[in-house]
């Protein structure tokens, strides 16, 4: 496409020296000369039109209408071209001023107008396309306004001009500033209208429109034009570019996926050029009627119009937010309903689920009870046989009776820790405080769990300080912390031993586990204390565990208005330090 576009500026490049070339040899008096002037300019216009009807035939559904008015518009001027072209090559007449060919070209402009409004309709809202027209009244009769008091004046005093002939040529530059600053909202809006390089060829070909028709208007009042000017190159020009551009947009809209055809949100983002315009015309009037001190009539009464419509356009924006406003409050309610409605259905799934967790507690306390029953069952029976009470038994049985007997005592340990966490879930756990001799604490887990750590051929230390001290506390809860940490520990332990240490001061006591285990990397220091938590998937399939010994861990010191500590690295073991306040 980039080719397309350098070959086509060199061909309106050749096109336009071509026209100069004849305007400068043929005489414009003869007929030969004005034949070949007016082919050339007939050649060009029948090329726009080509490109016109082309993108016609390949455009969208959504740009076909404004593409089918921009070639009703390129087929009237050329119309009004065959039309004077009639009175200079076939009648050898001059065209009377103003004439037929003068309704196909005011037909152009109308045409393309409508097309200018039907695409800027598509994109803005009725308020908005209120402001639009006003923004184009205001412009155009403050332009007017200069340009009759220093241009078109004058002019009509030194000539003897009909009122026809007045209202006729001021009605191109009229005309053109319409379609300027409908390019000019276009061009604003081209993010979402059409693609930038479309917009920018179609502003191009208006702007060198308005040129023409200001020289054709500035020598039609002089009554000085004639064909074969200097400037007649420039209406095909024109014509051409804006079928060039229907070109471009043909081939190109397809890769253009973000135009979006109904956006208010980008009004406002890129309109804020043309939404200035009419504000600094009126100030520009202003300011020239502040420096003229003389016969003010004309640009006091144009200034007085562009006051008012002015006022009006902003009764408009002030109905438009108003409007906006009520759509706004209208969004919030339906918001706030929303978020009443969703709220409600997040509390109603709320309740069933602190429910089913509730019915989860109560079948794990449930079912906790009823294991425990048979287990302590067959711890009996084990010490029935081990006092001898079913006559003697040897010592190879009675090795085998005290796994049975370790295994039992295990699973035990367990059940009791499901059971404590349904009571802690269920906030049914009370505390019960005793004076305590942490030493024999200590070392009842020692006696619990030496067998356990024996095992796996790992030492079992312990480190008391102010052993005959008293400490108040739940000596239950105290006994499982010490277990948990300690089963840990000898879990994740494989060589070395675990150390249990215990300190006693005035206003605290500690009990510390530390091992020469696997370790834990800082990362997951934040979340090991949650439930079901270890450091990873594989950590669970070689070790083993609930993962529930630490959680219950953390949530029976805290019952106890305590602090637990871990200082632990990968390959370095772990140390879990838990405070107590006296």
């Amino acid at each position: 496409m980039r080719n397309w576009k350098y070959l086509f500026f060199i061909f309106i490049t050749l096109y336009t020296l071509v026209f100069s070339i004849a305007i400068n040899l043929f005489d414009k008096e003869s007929w030969v000369g004005l034949f070949f002037i007016d082919t050339i300019s007939l050649t060009g216009i029948i090329i726009g039109i080509i490109f016109s009807f082309i993108t016609v035939i390949k455009c969208n559904e959504k740009a076909k209408y404004f593409w089918l008015l921009m070639l009703i518009g390129n087929t009237s001027y050329a119309i009004s071209e065959l039309i004077c072209d009639y009175y200079d090559l076939i009648l050898k007449i001059k065209i009377s001023f103003p004439s037929l060919s003068d309704l196909f070209c005011y037909l152009q402009i109308f045409f393309y107008m409508i097309a200018i409004a039907y695409k800027l309709y598509e994109v803005k809202n009725t308020y908005k396309s209120a402001k639009f027209f006003f923004d184009a009244i205001i412009v155009i009769i403050a332009l007017s306004t200069i340009s009759w008091e220093y241009l078109m004046n004058p002019l009509f005093i030194q000539s003897n001009l009909s009122n026809l002939h007045i209202v006729t040529s001021i009605g191109y530059p009229i005309g053109d500033l319409v379609l300027l600053f409908g390019t000019i909202s276009l061009y604003q809006s081209c993010n979402y209208v059409f693609p930038k390089t479309v917009i920018q060829t179609i502003t191009f070909a208006f702007l060198i429109l308005i040129l023409a028709d200001s020289f054709y208007t500035f020598f039609s009042l002089s009554n000085s034009y004639s064909s074969g000017s200097y400037f007649d190159p420039l209406w095909p020009i024109a014509i051409m570019l804006i079928g060039f551009a229907g070109l471009i947009y043909s081939v190109q809209y397809k890769f253009e996926t973000n135009l979006c055809h109904n956006s208010s949100l980008n009004y406002f983002q890129v309109d804020k050029l043309r939404l200035s315009i009419p504000y600094a015309t009126v100030i520009f009037l202003l300011i020239v009627i502040l420096f003229k001190r003389e016969k003010l009539d004309i640009l006091f009464i144009g200034f007085s119009i562009t006051i008012i419509l002015l006022v009006i356009r902003q009764i408009i924006t002030l109905l438009e937010n108003q409007n906006l406003l009520k759509q706004l409050n209208i969004l919030n309610m339906d918001l706030e309903n929303q978020i009443t409605e969703r709220t409600q259905k997040l509390n109603d799934i709320n309740t069933k689920l602190i429910k089913s967790n509730e019915f989860k507690d109560d079948i794990i306390a449930s079912m906790s009870h009823e294991l425990r029953t048979p287990i302590h069952a067959i711890l009996s029976y084990i010490q029935l046989i081990e006092d001898g009470d079913d006559g003697p038994v040897g010592d190879e049985i009675l090795s085998d009776l005290q796994i049975i007997k370790r295994s039992s005592k295990r699973l035990l340990f367990l059940i009791a820790n499901l059971l404590d966490l349904a009571k802690i879930q269920s906030n049914k756990n009370s505390v019960k405080l005793d004076k305590i001799k942490l030493s024999d604490l200590i070392q009842h887990t020692y006696e619990e769990l030496y067998y356990l750590a024996a095992e796996k051929e790992l030492e079992l230390l312990l480190n008391i300080e102010d052993s005959d001290k008293l400490v108040l506390s739940d000596q239950m809860k105290l006994q499982q912390i010490l277990t948990n940490l300690v089963t840990n520990a000898i879990k994740f332990t494989s060589k070395g031993y675990i150390k249990i240490s215990a300190s006693v001061s005035d206003d605290a006591f500690q009990i510390c586990v530390e091992d020469t285990g696997i370790g834990i990397p800082k990362e997951y220091h934040s979340y090991i204390f949650q439930k079901f938590t270890q450091i990873d998937h594989g950590t669970r399939r070689q070790y083993g565990g609930t993962g529930i010994g630490l959680a219950i861990v953390k949530s029976l010191v805290d019952s106890l208005q305590g602090k637990i500590t871990l200082d632990s690295e990968p390959n370095c073991g772990s140390k879990f330090v838990v405070n107590f306040p006296l």
